[in-house]
């Protein structure tokens, strides 16, 4: 296992972890009245809840993009990524490099016979 993956590995763990624990301890929706609040607090509340979609909007437009381009399957990332956000990315991005390590070592591989 590369470096990259255990890194990957223990921050999508670690964030796993912890989105579960305020899931457990606050509900699965609880989130949603404070992001509202949030937003219509100010100007800079409403521009951060904005900034935050657009950048999940990008997001989801990398994992595509990439996912095409490796030939990987891209709906499962982007339907975790709408239910459960940051992990979507997250696990898309460790699956990614699980995948390319058997490639890049069958490439070596070959090079070298």
């Amino acid at each position: 296992m590369s470096w990259k993956q255990v890194a990957l590995l223990v921050l999508l763990a670690d964030f796993v972890a912890f989105t579960a624990y305020a899931a457990w301890s606050e509900g699965l929706a609880a989130f949603v009245p404070l992001m509202l609040a949030f937003a219509k607090s100010s100007a800079w509340g409403a521009q951060v809840m904005i900034d935050f979609l657009l950048a999940f909007a990008v997001v989801v437009g990398f994992v595509v993009a990439d996912a095409r381009r490796r030939g990987i399957a891209a709906w499962p990332f982007v339907a975790l990524t709408l239910a459960a956000g940051s992990i979507g990315p997250l696990a898309y991005l460790l699956h990614r490099e699980r995948v390319a390590a058997p490639r890049a070592s069958g490439a070596r591989a070959a090079g070298h016979a």
